[in-house]
């Protein structure tokens, strides 16, 4: 593994041409750091509603309050932690797009200059 690709900010590598980018990471970094920063704040401010309503720990157990599905005390923590997870994974998916759609632009840009 070339340890300049967990570089945040980007890395240089090669087209299928040959041609050199500087190639971005910065959109999953981005889009995880701000996700789990939401996904912290009820945690920050106990006891702010708006920060409970942003967090993305909560809303499988309000999926389950609407479906009227009782959830036992302990599994409560597990179903946070899961919400917690997907919210993430949704996260770093998001960033992964906008990092290739940058990415596909940046080819597409070197490719185009002629040498």
């Amino acid at each position: 593994m070339n340890i300049s690709k967990i570089n945040p900010l980007g890395y240089e590598t090669k087209t299928e041409k040959g041609n050199t980018y500087k190639s971005s990471n910065a959109g999953k970094y981005c889009t995880v750091a701000a996700f789990a920063a939401m996904d912290a704040s009820p945690y920050i401010f106990k006891k702010s509603q708006t920060a409970k309503f942003i967090s993305g720990g909560d809303w499988i157990m309000s999926l389950a309050s609407m479906c009227k599905i009782k959830v036992p005390e302990k599994y409560k923590g597990i179903l946070t932690g899961l919400g917690i997870a997907i919210d993430l994974a949704i996260a770093y998916g998001c960033g992964k797009m906008i990092d290739d759609s940058i990415n596909r632009k940046r080819i597409a840009k070197a490719d185009s200059i002629k040498k």
